[in-house]
C-alpha cells in the first residue's frame, strides 16, 4: 500500500526535509486511516508501509537495489552479519541433479561439524524428503523451504547410509581460509569483516617469494568497506587508490590506505568471481585487477555497487538508502552487469554425477590453478 506520492517520498529521503504543510497532510492521512480501520492498522504499521513505498520507489528511481526499511532489531542483525555472525548449520554444498547435495565444506565449530557432517557426504534426503531423481531446482527448493530448528539429513557414505540430526544455531564465519589446490595456494575470502586484514596478512606470510596465489571471492557478498580497503592494501602498491565512493553532486571520496604497506612479491595473482560476488567484494576484485595486475576468472559478478547509509526515521525504524556508489580506482562502475572476467569460466560441477565421499569437480578453481601454474612456469623459465 503506497500511502504517499512518489515525488514527496523522494524529496523526504534525498533532502531529509519537507514542507510543514505536507508533513501535516501525511500525519492527518495516517490518522484518518487509523480511525477508519481501527486497531487493524496501527500508526506504526501505516508508517512502515509508507517507508516500504519509499524503499521500492528508490530502487526504481535511483536504479540501485538495496533500499529497505528495518527495525532496530533488524538493523542489529545486519551489523552482526557484517561482524561475521551467522545462523544455520554452517556448511557449503553443491547440488547434483538426480542424486542430492554434496557437502563441499563445513565451518569450524559450526553445528554441522559438531554433528559429524563431513566433506564429501552425499545428502540423499532432507527431513524424510528424498532427493533421488529430482532436478537441481527442486532440490534447491526443498533445501530452502526447510525452516525447522532441527533438520534430519540422510547421508550416503562409502560405508553406507547414516542419519544425522543437526540443530541450527549461531556460528561465526571465518574471515579468511587457506588451502592447497594441486600445488597452488588458494586464499578463500567469504566476506570482509573484523580481522580480515589480519587473517590475510598471516596467510601471506606463509607464501614464498614469487608464489602464485588464487583468491576465491565466489559467494562473497561483501562486507564492511573499511575492512575491504585494509585487505586490498596488502596487495595494492603504496599510495594507490582502492575504491572511490561517489555521493553525487561531485562529491567523490577516494579510499587510499592511510598506512599502506609494500605488497608481497607474489607471482601471478588470480581472483575467482561469480554471480554471488557482490558489493565491496566487487570493489576488491576491481582494485586488484587495476592496481595489482590480477586476472579475474569465473563468471560475471552481481553488479551491486551501492554503499549503504542509514536514516533514522522514528518509531525505532531505519531506512537503508544506497545513495553512495562505489567505483573502481579509475572511476569506472560495475553497476547492473557486474565485473566481466578476463577468463570466462562457468561452473559445471552441479551437472556431474558423484559417488559417496567424492567431491564434484570445481572447474573454475581448476582453470584458475592452471593459469597460476603456467604463469609460475613461465616466470621460472625467464629467470
Amino acid at each position: 500500500m503506497n500511502l504517499l506520492s512518489s515525488s514527496w517520498l523522494l524529496s523526504v529521503v534525498l533532502s531529509s526535509s519537507a514542507p510543514a504543510a505536507e508533513m501535516d497532510d501525511v500525519t492527518r492521512t495516517v490518522q484518518v486511516l487509523h480511525d477508519t480501520y481501527g486497531d487493524e492498522l496501527s500508526h506504526t504499521d501505516l508508517y512502515r508501509a509508507a517507508l516500504d513505498g519509499i524503499a521500492r520507489e528508490l530502487d526504481v528511481r535511483v536504479g540501485r537495489p538495496g533500499h529497505a526499511v528495518l527495525s532496530a532489531d533488524e538493523r542489529a542483525q545486519v551489523e552482526a552479519w557484517l561482524d561475521g555472525q551467522r545462523h544455520g548449520i554452517a556448511a557449503e554444498f553443491a547440488i547434483v541433479p538426480g542424486q542430492g547435495i554434496v557437502i563441499t565444506d563445513t565451518y569450524r565449530d559450526g553445528p554441522a561439524e559438531r554433528a559429524g557432517l563431513q566433506v564429501g557426504d552425499l545428502v540423499v534426503a532432507l527431513d524424510d524428503r528424498p532427493f533421488t531423481g529430482l532436478s537441481a531446482e527442486l532440490i534447491l527448493a526443498i533445501a530452502g523451504e526447510t525452516q525447522s530448528r532441527e533438520v534430519i539429513l540422510d547421508v550416503r557414505r562409502p560405508e553406507g547410509l547414516r542419519r544425522i540430526p543437526i540443530s541450527r544455531g549461531p556460528w561465526r564465519l571465518d574471515t579468511a581460509r587457506t588451502f592447497d589446490h594441486h600445488g597452488i595456494p588458494v586464499l578463500k575470502l567469504p566476506f570482509f569483516g573484523p580481522r580480515s586484514a589480519e587473517a590475510v596478512a598471516e596467510a601471506l606470510q606463509t607464501l614464498s617469494e614469487s608464489n602464485p596465489l588464487v583468491i576465491d571471492l565466489r559467494t562473497n557478498e561483501g562486507g564492511r568497506l573499511e575492512a575491504m580497503v585494509e585487505v586490498a592494501a596488502l596487495f595494492v602498491p603504496k599510495g594507490r587508490p582502492v575504491v572511490m565512493v561517489d555521493s553525487g553532486g561531485g562529491r567523490i571520496q577516494t579510499h587510499t590506505p592511510q598506512a599502506p604497506v609494500s605488497p608481497p612479491a607474489l607471482g601471478a595473482l588470480i581472483v575467482l568471481i561469480d554471480r554471488d560476488t557482490a558489493g565491496t567484494a566487487e570493489a576488491f576484485a576491481a582494485a586488484l585487477r587495476q592496481e595489482a595486475g590480477a586476472i579475474l576468472v569465473g563468471s560475471p559478478t552481481a553488479g551491486l555497487d551501492g554503499h549503504p547509509q542509514w536514516l533514522s526515521v522514528g518509531s525505532e525504524l531505519y531506512l537503508r538508502i544506497m545513495v553512495d556508489q562505489m567505483r573502481d580506482p579509475s572511476g569506472g562502475t560495475w553497476s547492473g552487469d557486474g565485473l566481466m572476467p578476463d577468463v570466462p569460466t562457468q561452473p559445471v560441477s552441479r551437472t556431474m554425477p558423484v559417488s559417496p565421499g567424492q567431491l564434484p569437480p570445481d572447474v573454475q578453481l581448476d582453470v584458475a590453478a592452471q593459469i597460476a601454474d603456467r604463469a609460475a612456469a613461465s616466470s621460472s623459465s625467464e629467470r
